[in-house]
């Protein structure tokens, strides 16, 4: 009786716990830009490789004697339709005018309605005979009538220099097309990359494969896809800390199976699963215990994933972050960065704008937390948005991918306290021009903050924003002056240590005094996305100006604190220490 009491007891136990041997379904994504010694796997690449992304024909291009004129800052977001008198330009076309409007006008002849594609820094907002037009998507907007067309064209710069780059035109038929054979090609480059991350053989996927490469119609494709249907691929995960007592996992699914996420506290068994259902599921882990290692894993279909692992807050216990900006469109040089981060302990992580290059486009979002997944998966990030992030947003400022993503977030500004730190996360990008002014609900937010317990009694202060108030490393760009008369006045009084910031793309430092209060400005804007020239400003003189990719790393004990700026060789480029 009592050895079958003893079988029960150990069958109930086999129940609840996970089984984590189970092989895990794909590759990180970090693989594909890895040498494969896969000859079957290399002739599908170099197949894919042969075929181009689908680019939209122009039937005419619009690049030729424009007049320009400079706008007002105090036009605002949007403006009444202007009469553009000034210098005749030919695109592209750019400007170190940061945060200011730009206005440009020229007639055309269209012999059919189409579609435009404007392209420029950052937004565009079009009119044609005086009269404001709403925008496809993105950088396109409709042209319901032909005929003779005075154009013009408002672009809202909130680059450091920026301005009206292309102009063309496309039939509706021409469009169509162009999107239809662009969503099969991003399908097929994402099926590329799940047969290339495949860890578990599948009957008939690289026959498949090559028949929807070569064929290239939905047909092949959909059967290629459908080999792979019980294989869904996760994007992410990605952590969000809510709170010291709850973190939430997200992810995205390219398939329409439920998942699951097991939870284990560590040296006990696997709690029952939570399960969501959506291309984009969160889960919400609540209760959770102070200064404690917790595992999870995550199983849809046949996928997999790995275990992962979290340490949730401790007071007292010394902890370091990382710190970057300006990922942008340069995944490769973000890809070693963030592989770089392994070899390290980091609490979590911020990203201070920039995330992408264009803010509109969904792919670039996909592939960027693809990338961070090696390390959001076990701590969490605080992403805080740029100008690229609001692009193709311009007409309200509504930047939906960011939302999209990180929906835990209930607005584009934040903060939160770790150990004897408190940091504030600010968006001026949220109007246009940049700017947070004492009349708006940020600004009223951003002094509560700073009275608020959270903040008084914290040892370490930061405030992080994309746009720096002090850069040296572009030529002609000195920093934004609304974001020093922002925070110059409330430096010394809420005692502020650090500032850092993103939008130019190099590490600088600069050190000042505001009476007794002693702050540090970093730019790390080198996660990524291309350097800057080697032309600098004459002026601030900053104390440290690297043009190198890289990202920064700080380490926390109590009143001691230390700062590395490490590139993307991991050779550590610049380093300071701090007391209090």
């Amino acid at each position: 009786m009592r050895r079958l009491i003893f079988l029960l007891a150990v069958a109930m136990m086999a129940c609840g716990r996970h089984d984590t041997a189970a092989p895990v379904t794909y590759k990180s994504y970090s693989a594909l830009f890895a040498p494969d010694d896969d000859v079957r796997r290399l002739q599908l690449v170099a197949e894919f490789n042969k075929w181009d992304a689908p680019s939209l024909p122009a039937t005419e291009t619009f690049d030729s004697s424009w007049t320009y004129m400079q706008g007002d800052p105090k036009e605002g977001l949007q403006a009444v339709c202007k009469k553009v008198e000034g210098t005749r330009v030919d695109l592209p076309h750019r400007l170190t005018l940061p945060n200011t409007p730009m206005w440009y006008s020229k007639m055309i002849d269209l012999h059919t309605p189409g579609v435009l594609t404007i392209r420029a820094d950052d937004g565009a907002q079009l009119y044609i005979n005086n009269k404001p037009l709403s925008r496809l998507h993105n950088n396109e907007f409709p042209v319901d009538t032909s005929g003779r067309l005075t154009l013009t064209i408002r672009v809202l710069n909130n680059a450091m220099a920026g301005g009206l780059r292309h102009v063309s035109f496309a039939t509706r038929e021409q469009y169509k097309i162009f999107n239809e054979q662009s969503a099969l090609h991003i399908r097929r480059k994402r099926l590329m990359e799940k047969v290339r991350l495949l860890t578990v053989p599948v009957e008939g996927v690289f026959e498949k494969m090559e028949n929807a490469i070569r064929q290239k119609d939905e047909a092949s494709l959909r059967a290629a896809e459908e080999t792979l249907s019980a294989y869904p691929y996760f994007t992410g995960p990605w952590l969000q800390w809510n709170d010291p007592q709850r973190m939430t996992v997200s992810l995205e699914l390219d398939g329409d199976l439920p998942v699951e996420l097991r939870l284990q506290l560590k040296g006990d068994r696997w709690q029952e699963p939570m399960i969501q259902k959506g291309k984009k599921v969160s889960f919400v882990l609540t209760n959770l215990l102070p200064d404690t290692a917790y595992s999870y894993t995550l199983t849809s279909g046949k996928t997999q994933s790995s275990v992962f692992t979290f340490r949730t807050p401790a007071p007292d216990r010394p902890f370091s972050f990382n710190v970057w900006a300006d990922s942008q469109s340069g995944i490769d040089n973000f890809r070693q960065n963030v592989s770089n981060l392994s070899g390290y302990d980091d609490a979590f992580g911020v990203g201070a704008g920039d995330i992408v290059s264009n803010g509109a486009t969904a792919e670039e979002w996909r592939m960027f937390f693809n990338v961070l997944g090696a390390s959001s998966a076990e701590r969490p990030y605080f992403l805080v948005p740029g100008n690229h992030d609001y692009d193709g947003y311009y007409d309200d400022l509504q930047p939906e991918r960011y939302k999209h993503y990180l929906p835990q977030i209930p607005q584009n500004y934040f903060s939160w306290r770790y150990g004897p730190c408190a940091f504030i996360a600010l968006d001026p990008n949220e109007r246009f021009p940049i700017d947070i002014p004492s009349s708006s609900r940020q600004y009223q937010w951003f002094r509560e903050q700073l009275e608020s317990e959270q903040w008084k009694t914290a040892t370490w202060h930061f405030v992080f924003l994309h746009q720096p108030p002090y850069s040296q490393g572009w030529a002609g760009y000195q920093g934004d002056e609304t974001i020093r008369r922002l925070l110059e006045p409330v430096i010394e009084s809420s005692s502020i240590d650090f500032v850092v910031a993103g939008h130019t793309h190099d590490y600088e430092r600069l050190t000042k005094m505001y009476g007794r209060q002693q702050t540090t400005f970093l730019i790390v804007g080198g996660a990524g996305g291309s350097l800057e020239p080697e032309e600098s400003s004459a002026t601030p003189q900053m104390d440290t100006v690297l043009k190198v990719h890289h990202m920064g790393r700080f380490y926390v004990a109590g009143r001691s604190l230390r700062f590395e700026a490490i590139d993307i060789s991991k050779k550590v480029v610049d380093s300071f220490l701090r007391t209090k």
